[in-house]
């Protein structure tokens, strides 16, 4: 609850993000010589609808996160995890927050 809002827990919203993906792959593709690493790198950046899907949703910002896949023409394919926040962290509730503590307007314990 932020300003007299309930806000919406992230497990009812579990759903293919709509991103804009940068790599430094030139065309997509790494070779990756036997024995040896190549180093990739990935930016992941939320669209300006998918933005404002989380700021309806989550006024106090909320945890992004899903799975980059590298697949492979001929071996083992990968999935590498992300994780990141959207919004700015100093407006999470905290435990001792009166807002989330009274969501269904209970007395907390942390009062008592």
């Amino acid at each position: 609850m932020k300003y007299g809002q309930v806000t919406h827990l992230t497990y009812e919203y579990a759903r293919e993000l709509d991103t804009d993906i940068t790599y430094s792959a030139a065309n997509g593709k790494v070779t990756v010589p036997a024995g040896e690493t190549v180093q990739v790198t990935a930016t992941v950046a939320l669209t300006e609808g998918e933005k404002e899907y989380y700021d309806e949703r989550f006024p106090c910002g909320a945890y992004v996160e899903g799975f980059i896949h590298l697949n492979s023409e001929d071996d083992v394919n990968l999935s590498i995890p992300f994780l990141g926040f959207y919004g700015d962290f100093t407006d999470a509730p905290t435990p001792g927050d009166r807002l989330l503590c009274e969501p269904h307007g209970e007395i907390s314990l942390y009062d008592r």
